[in-house]
């Protein structure tokens, strides 16, 4: 993928209103949950575990690509991206705008990386950055 300008995110991923939205958090950390959620209210699940992401001309696209992890949905379709949100458990439902270093921080810890491929982990950090 990364040779095609595309990463894999760990991720759940919804299309509302024609636009992408992404939920991430470490495994069990509510990500399908919070797409079952918005697909309760009229999304559409595009993915539920792994999403492809890809700059397009001046936009970045996601897609449901092939791999949908445990959750088993994923969709042949894509969508520009509108948000990435992380989602963490708490008895209150709020929505903060991350500072660049954070969601730099969030976004590199959960993309899909290499074990054994430094270079393709350096062009990650370029990707997200």
């Amino acid at each position: 993928m990364m040779p095609h300008g595309r990463i894999f995110l760990h991720a759940s991923a919804v299309i509302w209103e024609g636009k992408a939205y992404l939920f991430v958090a470490p495994s069990g950390g509510g990500k399908s949950t919070q797409a079952a959620l918005w697909e309760s209210q009229g999304a559409e699940i595009l993915n539920g575990d792994k999403v492809i992401l890809a700059r397009e001309k001046d936009e970045w696209m996601a897609y449901g690509g092939p791999v949908a992890g445990s959750s088993q949905i994923y969709k042949d379709k894509h969508a520009a991206l509108a948000a990435i949100m992380l989602v963490r458990k708490k008895t209150h439902n709020q929505l903060i705008r991350m500072s660049p270093r954070e969601a730099f921080l969030n976004l590199y810890s959960n993309a899909i990386k290499s074990n054994w491929d430094q270079e393709y982990n350096c062009r990650l950090l370029d990707m997200i950055e």
